[in-house]
C-alpha cells in the first residue's frame, strides 16, 4: 500500500472540507488493515456514503456556476460509485491483508484522479473571492413570472446577507438568517408547487426535485459551520434550484402567465 496522498485544495471550503474527511476515512480503513483488518468494512462503507455525498455536493456547485457539462459529470459520479460499490462488494472477511491494501490503494487512485484531472477543471470558477458579492442577481435567470422572480431575488437578498454576517462573524445573525431561508426555500417551493397544479402542469417532477433540493440544503446546514454556506454553498444551490428546476416549467413564459 502506497504513503497516502494529500487531496489538492479546490479553494472552496466546503469541497476541500469533504476532501479532507474522505482521506481520513481512507487513513482508518488502511489503519485497519494493519491492526488485523477489524473494522475494515465499517471504514470502506464510510468512504462509500462519504463519497455520494461529497459528489451530490459538487454537483450542486458546479450545476449552479453553470457549467454545460455538468450533466456528464454527474454520470462520471455515478460511474465512479458503482466501481467503489463492486470494490467493496467483491471484499470478503477471509481475504488477506495484501488484498485488503490493494483495494485501499484503488479507491485512493479513484478518487485522486476524478479530482485532481477532472474537477479541478471546475476549481477556478468556485473559488471563494472575499471582495465579490455572494449572489449577483443575472435577468437571465428570471422566468417571466413577476412573483416567482421576486421571491428569487429575495432568497437571493438572504444569501448575500448571510455572507455579510459571515464575514463579519456575527453568529447571532447567522443562525437568525439561516433561519429565515430555511423557511423562505420552502415557502417558496410550495407557492411554486400551488401555482404548477393551479395551471394544470404536472407537479411530480418539480415537487420530487424541490424535496431533492431541501434535502441537501437541510443536510448542509445540519453538517457544516454556517459561516461557509453562504459564499461556498448557497450562492450555487440557489442557481441550481433556477436553472434546473424552474425554468423547465416556469420559462420562458408567455405574457399571459407573467402574473
Amino acid at each position: 500500500m502506497t504513503a497516502p496522498r494529500a487531496m489538492p485544495n479546490s479553494g472552496n471550503q466546503l469541497i476541500d472540507r469533504q476532501h479532507r474527511a474522505i482521506s481520513e476515512i481512507i487513513a482508518r480503513a488502511a489503519e485497519s488493515v494493519r491492526n488485523g483488518g477489524e473494522g475494515f468494512t465499517d471504514a470502506v462503507l464510510n468512504f462509500y456514503d462519504a463519497l455520494a455525498a461529497h459528489f451530490a455536493l459538487e454537483g450542486v456547485i458546479f450545476r449552479g456556476a453553470g457549467f454545460d457539462a455538468a450533466d456528464e459529470h454527474d454520470k462520471a459520479h455515478a460511474a465512479i460509485l458503482d466501481r467503489v460499490r463492486a470494490i467493496i462488494d467483491a471484499q470478503d472477511v477471509t481475504q488477506g491483508t495484501s488484498v485488503r491494501h490493494a483495494a485501499i490503494d484503488e479507491l485512493e487512485q479513484i478518487l485522486y484522479d476524478h479530482e485532481l484531472l477532472e474537477d479541478s477543471a471546475y476549481w477556478e470558477a468556485v473559488r471563494f473571492d472575499p471582495d465579490e458579492q455572494a449572489v449577483v442577481w443575472d435577468p437571465e435567470l428570471e422566468t417571466g413570472i413577476d412573483w416567482i422572480d421576486e421571491q428569487h431575488r429575495h432568497l437571493a437578498a438572504i444569501i448575500n446577507q448571510l455572507a455579510l454576517a459571515a464575514r463579519a462573524g456575527d453568529g447571532e445573525a447567522l443562525s437568525e438568517l439561516a433561519d429565515r431561508f430555511l423557511r423562505h426555500a420552502r415557502q417558496h417551493f410550495a407557492a411554486e408547487e400551488r401555482y404548477l397544479i393551479a395551471q394544470g402542469i404536472p407537479v411530480s417532477t418539480h415537487r420530487a426535485e424541490h424535496r431533492r433540493l431541501l434535502g441537501e440544503l437541510d443536510r448542509m446546514m445540519a453538517g457544516s459551520e454556517s459561516s461557509a454556506m453562504a459564499d461556498h454553498y448557497l450562492r450555487y444551490w440557489i442557481f441550481d434550484h433556477i436553472r434546473t428546476t424552474d425554468m423547465a416549467d416556469f420559462g420562458p413564459v408567455s405574457p399571459d402567465r407573467a402574473d
